[in-house]
């Protein structure tokens, strides 16, 4: 579960992902806000964000919309997943890859 400091409308993770584990960041939100995620990484790591109750359709594929969201609007109020995975080339390497996430809510 993704955590702000008190006062704090924005924070980041850090990891490392490899071969076709992902990791799920679970935020907390309502219908209304606006969302911003931003993946830094060294690889081919990409993030979706899912919406309360969703386990694979997304809001937002960074795979397909770039690896800066920005001011995406929230539907509905409850757990968000921010799920980063691989693709391609490092999925099949089993590489381990580095990766920030950088998280806001508004």
């Amino acid at each position: 579960r993704v955590k702000f400091a008190k006062g704090n409308d924005n924070t980041s993770v850090k990891g490392s992902i490899a071969g076709k584990a992902y990791h799920d960041y679970l935020l907390g939100a309502k219908a209304g806000q606006s969302m911003g995620v931003s993946l830094i990484t060294e690889g081919s790591a990409y993030f979706n964000i899912l919406p309360p109750g969703s386990n694979d359709v997304a809001i937002y594929n960074s795979s397909i919309e770039g690896n800066d969201a920005t001011n995406i609007r929230l539907p509905a109020s409850g757990d968000y997943t921010i799920r980063v995975y691989l693709m391609g080339q490092a999925e099949e390497e089993k590489t381990p890859v580095p990766y920030m996430l950088s998280i806001v809510i508004m």
